[in-house]
């Protein structure tokens, strides 16, 4: 570790090698605004687009298809007018319903549905009836004569996993043969400029029978600047149609909307299903600190961005023009435990591990930690992190 003034680590890193890419990628698909609706298929595109700038105008749907997760990037401004959707579709009959991009299908009559929390398996016999069941995702899928299903993933760090698949009915009393609805897929919008949303963009899973129904899937939404939504964000589990108290609902999905500096701005007019996780960034989390073990400290930011983490045994706010609240003790006391470039994936993040000393002395003191990024990559400078505390047990 070494002690560097806060101000002159700024300028050191503000002279490190320039980053090739911010959110936006490589900008080589172009501009992307259809004036008739059209279908993105991940598929052929498994590492997502690159686009210049990204309109989706009033009156148009764009439907993101496939295996892999929805991965939209774009080099300067993203709005969304019209629908952008990665929901998944209804079953035909007998044929299960796919999963939106990167989620997960219904199941096949009989047969439980696709993914980590399928809804089960539905039956009918001479001795009862069972319906398929509803699927889980960030909540659970319940239903009538069904144990709740399980649920997975994550809103942070983001789980690039959609909505698992409704169970399939099969009754051998009726000959009746129906297959489970699929899962709403994955949603990753991450642009240089502002993001705006006063249309839709969607994840949900389909339900439109009695029970069977998928669920939600996954939206991360990310700017290197601000981001303002006025309209519709989803990624809802449906409810089944049972009458009143017996009726159940697929489980929810997972919506995160990040923006720079300051947190996303959410209009009253706007709905989220589910609420939200909203960050600003750059963010800070650390892990507990435990003597005899690695305390960890986890930063998300612009990738390819250099990253320093600063630790004090002290803090005394105070803000520095252009970097933010400098929330540790004496600059010139402050110590540099290590450097960490942002991780090149969707959710971006850097971090560092500071061994804590087995040492009883230890126990009950404080220590103090920010971080401070690069940002090489814009005319922007380097920003300071929120500063957070742990006490060491």
């Amino acid at each position: 570790m070494r002690s560097l003034p806060i101000v002159s680590l700024a300028l050191s890193l503000l002279a490190a090698p320039s980053a090739i890419a911010q959110f936006g990628g490589s900008g080589a698909d172009g501009v992307f605004a259809p004036t008739a609706d059209v279908t993105l298929d991940t598929d052929a595109r498994p590492a997502g687009f690159d686009f210049v700038s990204i309109h989706v105008p009033a009156g148009v749907t764009v439907r993101v298809v496939g295996n892999r997760p929805g991965i939209l990037r774009s080099r300067t401004t993203i709005r969304i007018d019209g629908v952008l959707s990665a929901d998944g579709f209804a079953a035909d009959g007998a044929n299960p319903g796919a999963g939106g991009a990167g989620g997960y299908a219904g199941g096949a009559p009989g047969v439980a549905g696709d993914g980590p929390a399928g809804g089960q398996a539905g039956m009918g016999t001479f001795v009862s009836n069972q319906f398929g069941g509803n699927a889980g995702h960030a909540t659970p899928g319940t239903g009538l004569w069904m144990q709740p299903t399980g649920t997975y993933g994550s809103a942070l760090p983001f789980d690039l996993r959609g909505g698992s698949g409704g169970g399939g009915y099969a009754s051998v009393v009726t000959g009746e043969q129906l297959g489970g609805d699929g899962g709403g897929g994955v949603l990753v919008l991450l642009a240089d400029g502002r993001i705006d949303i006063p249309g839709a963009v969607t994840a949900d899973g389909a339900g439109v029978g009695t029970t069977r129904t998928g669920a939600g899937g996954a939206i991360l939404i990310r700017s290197a600047t601000d981001v303002h939504v006025s309209g519709r964000v989803s990624a809802d589990g449906p409810q089944d149609t049972l009458p009143g108290p017996i009726s159940g609902h697929a489980g929810d999905g997972f919506v995160r909307i990040d923006a720079w500096i300051e947190e996303p701005v959410i209009a009253p007019s706007a709905v989220i299903v589910p609420e939200p996780s909203l960050r600003a960034l750059p963010d800070l989390e650390s892990s507990l600190a435990t003597r005899g073990e690695e305390w960890l400290l986890h930063t998300r930011a612009v990738p390819s961005d250099l990253v320093a983490f600063l630790l004090s045994g002290d803090s005394r706010p105070s803000a520095i023009p252009g970097l933010g609240t400098y929330g540790l003790g004496a600059p010139e006391a402050t110590d540099v435990v290590g450097y960490s470039v942002v991780e090149p994936r969707p959710d971006a993040a850097a971090f560092v591990v500071v061994p804590i000393p087995n040492d009883p002395r230890l126990l009950g003191v404080t220590l103090w930690a920010q971080a401070v990024t690069a940002r090489t990559a814009s005319a922007e400078g380097p920003r300071l992190t929120p500063y957070v505390s742990r006490t060491i047990r």
